[in-house]
């Protein structure tokens, strides 16, 4: 990519084509993956309506995941028109997990710094996992190991699926819904216990 001063913005939608530019809604990028591995630090990635089936992304030196986000971004889901999602009872775009198989960590793995991810929503493959450990190994939905991570306006329905954190500093969530076990937060929506370890 070209070297640039300015943060840039993409889009994604399950009919765009990665073969796109992606900076626009009428040229979206198809997949979240390819919208991750050609953005830069700060930039934002814009998730149009629709559902999006993740596959097996490499996570280096660790295992496979269906999202691995190394940047400093913004990934937020936005109506069709390009207007951010701000309750997370209106999401409109769903991230499909598929499940990692034996061992395996999580479904989607945060190591930048700075990542922010709003107004989506998150559910597991059940027809072609395990309905009853649909990852096995940890069971994570969520591994993050990089600072001031923020989940916003977004749902979180995965079987059994849970986050960790690892007690980074800045790790904060507000206004998401967990289908699962609620992890408890601080009077500043750090989470500081919870069932998802």
């Amino acid at each position: 990519l070209e070297t640039r001063d300015v943060p840039a913005s993409f889009f994604v939608s399950p009919t765009g084509s990665n073969s796109n530019q992606g900076t626009s809604i009428a040229n979206p990028f198809q997949t979240i993956q390819f919208a991750i591995d050609s953005a830069d630090d700060g930039d934002t990635i814009n998730i149009l309506p629709g559902t999006y089936n993740s596959g097996k992304i490499d996570w280096p030196g660790q295992d496979t995941v269906s999202l691995y986000i190394d940047k400093a971004l913004t990934i937020q889901g936005v109506t069709a028109g390009g207007q951010p999602i701000t309750s997370e009872l209106n999401t409109l775009a769903t991230i499909v997990c598929q499940s990692q198989g034996l061992n395996s960590r999580a479904l989607v793995a945060v190591t930048g710094n700075n990542v922010t991810i709003a107004g989506l929503g998150f559910t597991v493959d059940t027809a072609n996992a395990d309905p009853a450990n649909p990852v096995d190994g940890q069971g994570l939905m969520l591994c993050v190991t990089g600072d001031a991570f923020t989940l916003n306006h977004s749902k979180v329905d995965l079987n059994r699926t849970n986050m960790i954190t690892q007690s980074l500093p800045g790790t904060a969530i507000a206004a998401v819904v967990f289908y699962d076990t609620d992890p408890v937060v601080n009077a500043s929506n750090q989470i500081t216990a919870s069932s998802i370890q």
